[in-house]
């Protein structure tokens, strides 16, 4: 089975990472913005935004926290399965996206076979891919992976929480146990 995985609030803590940083350069109050996951930089100044990120954002993501298990349970599906991590991070934040993954990646010893960033189309990345299972917090994301037919697994976040098209998942041994169900 190819399992594709997100990496941003799927394997790692990202908003909560990035969030106090952004909430102290913009003034902002860290409680009302936390609620809006994602969508915290739609109203910012863009270009401001891009020169903070594109600053800040290396340092915090290579730090952000790695989700309770995710380590031991994606090492144990990459015994059976192929893991391949497609994520959006890409040029626009990052100087090199592709290094910035994969030492996030070699930090914690996680197995994979393949590593894809700068995916803005999941969906069709999935498909190339041959991917059979998809997990990711957003539901864009899920929703453009769907429609290709593959099984989507929303990794619960309170900017997702009323979403009900996808098997929603709360953490990795619960991700691990129903992919290896499906053997």
């Amino acid at each position: 089975m190819r399992i594709g995985i997100d990496m941003d609030d799927t394997i790692c803590d990202s908003i909560e990472a990035m969030l106090p940083h952004i909430c102290r350069e913009y003034n902002l109050n860290y409680e009302e913005e936390k609620k809006k996951g994602y969508s915290y930089y739609s109203y910012l100044n863009l270009k401001r935004f891009n020169d903070f990120a594109k600053r800040e954002f290396p340092n915090i993501l290579f730090n952000a926290k790695l989700k309770n298990g995710a380590d031991y349970y994606i090492n144990e599906l990459s015994k059976f399965n192929e893991i391949i991590f497609i994520t959006a991070r890409g040029s626009k934040y990052f100087d090199n996206p592709y290094e910035l993954c994969k030492r996030y990646l070699d930090k914690y010893n996680i197995k994979y076979d393949k590593l894809i960033v700068d995916a803005h189309d999941k969906g069709s990345i999935c498909k190339r891919e041959n991917i059979d299972v998809f997990i990711d917090d957003s539901i864009k994301n899920c929703v453009s992976v769907g429609e290709y037919g593959i099984r989507v697994f929303i990794y619960d976040n309170t900017y997702n929480k009323n979403e009900d098209r996808f098997d929603r998942v709360y953490n990795w041994k619960e991700i691990y146990d129903k992919i290896k169900n499906q053997h």
